[in-house]
């Protein structure tokens, strides 16, 4: 991505993460386009006090750039900020090779001034996006990880409100407290909630403020449904994480057809994770039960034997048995080329690599570098075999 692609959505990521009141000075409005900026972009806290947001995609004299720019911050006659009233310093960067001790300067060059210096890399970026909010990859990246069907309680609101002809939702929840009451006292006793009326009475916006106020008091997480006619489960199986406890809105729940039967393959799923990590967790350096355990699920999508690699690696490091490990399936069908199932289990085995960083990962790395590298191999003589045949047909 270029400066002003990479600024975009870093800006939608941090509004994302809960920063409020964004302006974007480092960019020309609506445009990728980039614009001087000191900085290049701010948040307003609920206290007012300033967020300062620092964005680059230098590859080289990556310190002394950082240095510079948390200068121009510092400086009160190029913002217009005095340094008391700034909250906190954002960086934003591409560099990947930022270490230690060059992470620790740049922190206490900020801490010596008063304000908290939150550094945000690629690997940080990356792993949050796939994580927590991947609608970004699809409107940032053209990288559609899930159907885009479930969103954050955030992203809903900041999808909607891009709707000019929407009535807005992100706005202040004045006048309904005995409805909120009301349906709170409703949840305390039901799984299921349903809010009901005409259209344009505010359904959506009362239901979000509920949610909100519940995950507030409660520590759930919020899941907004918006169908778009897709199945659903396999985006539940890779939302949902172990600990977790979920509070799910379902807007224009008379849209989204086979609801129950939606719900009854997401709960097995559940279950069947829910196994999974228990075996693990409790036969975790048990060599043949875990040969076992990776023969019977190899089969199942990609992102639920990624969870369970996940679990085995957090409790047992041991290559020897990682080796013996069935890491995907040993058989494929199907009509036509073989080339895109092949190109899936390379990026499927891709996936696994941040899992395996470190020293006392590096034969585990290895075994998968070398299990992507055969079927690279296995591509190109597809390839080489499907010219020929259409040569010869």
């Amino acid at each position: 991505m270029d400066g002003g692609a990479f600024q975009n959505l870093c800006d939608a990521y941090l509004s994302y993460k809960g920063y409020k009141n964004a302006y974007s000075l480092g960019m020309y409005t609506g445009t990728d386009k980039t614009a001087k900026g000191n900085p290049d972009t701010y948040f307003l806290t609920a206290e007012n006090k300033y967020v300062f947001v620092m964005y680059t995609t230098q590859k080289t004299n990556f310190l002394n750039k950082v240095i510079e720019d948390i200068d121009k911050c510092f400086d009160s006659k190029k913002t217009g900020v005095s340094k008391e009233d700034i909250a906190e310093l954002i960086y934003c960067h591409t560099y990947g090779r930022l270490g230690p001790g060059d992470d620790q300067y740049l922190r206490e060059y900020c801490e010596k001034r008063g304000v908290v210096l939150t550094l945000i890399g690629l690997d940080q970026l990356g792993n949050d996006i796939f994580r927590e909010c991947p609608i970004l990859a699809r409107d940032f990246l053209g990288i559609s990880i899930d159907s885009g069907q479930i969103l954050s309680l955030e992203m809903f609101v900041a999808k909607h409100d891009a709707n000019k002809m929407s009535a807005p939702l992100g706005t202040e929840f004045l006048l309904r407290e005995k409805e909120l009451e009301k349906a709170k006292a409703a949840l305390r006793d039901n799984d299921v909630l349903l809010i009901a009326g005409p259209a344009g009475v505010g359904k959506t916006r009362f239901a979000l403020e509920l949610c909100r106020q519940l995950a507030e008091k409660n520590g759930y997480t919020v899941f907004v449904i918006k169908n778009n006619n897709l199945q659903l489960y396999e985006d539940l199986v890779s939302a949902i994480e172990e600990g977790k406890n979920y509070l799910v809105l379902v807007d224009d729940a008379n849209e989204l057809s086979g609801l129950h039967h939606e719900a009854s393959r997401w709960e097995i799923v559940v279950k069947q994770d829910l196994w999974m990590q228990h075996i693990i967790e409790k036969y975790g350096h048990d060599e043949d039960r875990m040969c076992l355990l990776f023969t019977a699920i190899e089969e199942l999508s990609c992102e639920r034997r990624r969870k369970a690699v996940e679990k085995f690696l957090a409790l047992n490091a041991d290559p020897d048995v990682f080796e013996r490990l069935s890491l995907e399936p040993s058989h494929w069908g199907g009509i036509g080329s073989m080339i895109p199932d092949m190109q899936e289990r390379i990026e499927y085995l891709r996936s696994l690599l941040p899992l395996v960083s470190g020293i006392k990962y590096l034969k585990q790395k290895q075994r998968i570098e070398r299990e992507i590298g055969c079927w690279k191999e296995r591509i190109h003589s597809e390839e080489v075999r499907e010219l020929l045949e259409s040569w010869y047909c």
